[in-house]
């Protein structure tokens, strides 16, 4: 690979984990480009891929993963390290099996090398999916095992996807009531995120939530003050969230979750 290509994808690699919200959002035009140079570069397409799911460009994530996926084939399998990122690309996708098969992947090695955080890691997104798929009692019981995985402290990552699946299935039986608590831990009692990126996918969920369980003020104040803090141009998620920040004037035109076989959406 040039020399300049390689320099373009460590300076994005380093802008989107270190300030995914900030500097890393300029990038989402140049990603394109970007993969298109790294052609049959396993390694670098994972580290663009990850990038472009980062930055909440979760289509491009998933196919590059692919790509990538097919050039790692021929040279071993993916390292794990990389892989919980490839089961979230896929989930947002909608590809819930196949997150489900991540997972259960990242779990078996993990638990054998002792990779306590990895295996958290897989625990939180196979329990995501379960409460996607209508299947709260599972779903909590892998989120509880992540939980038990990891220190929250140093974790939180981890800690914050787990509440969130915890969530999900709580919202999937009616309980908006605890939905909303394990949504707004996300964020601290001052509004601040307990992580800097994660914190910030949590928000349209207890958007709806808020609204069931009549908290659209707090919510609003909360989506706000988030809003202010992400750019509107590049993603879903950020439009999704300044939207969500009208909940507490315009409640009834917010999105509803539907309960059903295949979760909430």
């Amino acid at each position: 690979m040039p020399d300049s290509t390689a320099g373009g994808v460590l300076r994005a690699w380093v802008q989107a984990v270190s300030d995914p919200n900030g500097a890393g959002a300029s990038l989402a035009p140049a990603l394109p480009v970007l993969i298109a140079e790294a052609k049959d570069d396993a390694g670098t397409l994972t580290a663009l891929a990850i990038v472009a799911w980062i930055l909440d460009q979760t289509a491009l994530a998933a196919k590059t993963f692919d790509e990538a996926s097919d050039r790692w084939q021929a040279r071993g399998s993916l390292p794990d390290g990389l892989r919980c990122a490839v089961g979230w690309a896929y989930l947002e996708q909608g590809r819930r099996a196949e997150a489900r098969s991540v997972a259960a992947e990242i779990s078996t090695v993990a638990s054998t090398a002792g990779l306590d955080h990895a295996e958290a890691c897989a625990h939180a997104l196979d329990a995501t999916a379960l409460a996607l798929l209508g299947e709260p009692a599972d779903a909590r019981h892998r989120a509880e095992q992540a939980l038990i995985l990891v220190d929250p402290l140093e974790n939180r990552s981890v800690a914050v996807l787990a509440r969130r699946a915890i969530g999900l299935a709580a919202a999937a039986e009616g309980d908006y009531a605890t939905a909303y608590v394990q949504f707004r831990s996300a964020f601290t009692d001052d509004g601040e995120p307990v992580h800097y990126h994660v914190s910030y996918t949590v928000l349209a969920e207890l958007a709806a939530a808020a609204v069931r369980r009549g908290r659209q003020k707090d919510a609003a104040e909360l989506l706000e003050r988030s809003a202010r803090r992400l750019p509107t141009q590049h993603g879903r998620r950020p439009r999704r969230i300044h939207h969500g920040g009208h909940i507490g004037r315009k409640p009834a035109r917010h999105p509803q979750w539907r309960a059903g076989s295949q979760g909430f959406q």
